[in-house]
């Protein structure tokens, strides 16, 4: 089975960029903006133990323990 990407920014806030402007850049980096969502269902999730949810994936069976971090 091949790798998942996992996206993360940390949701710090800057001078130079605020947290709509951070969310607004890891969306854009996952590609949200070339998702199919008609007829669709979807969940979107801020998770802060995310590592939490990709074992429990692999526990119900629905992947692997195998990840890319790709860190924005």
């Amino acid at each position: 089975m091949e790798a998942s990407n996992v996206y993360f920014t940390s949701f710090k806030a800057t001078e130079h960029e605020n947290l709509l402007q951070k969310l607004h850049c890891l969306m854009k980096t996952a590609g949200f903006e070339t998702i199919d969502f008609t007829d669709k269902y979807a969940a979107i999730k801020i998770h802060f133990e995310w590592k939490s949810c990709i074992a429990h994936a692999v526990k119900i069976g629905l992947g692997s323990d195998q990840y890319k971090l790709i860190t924005i």
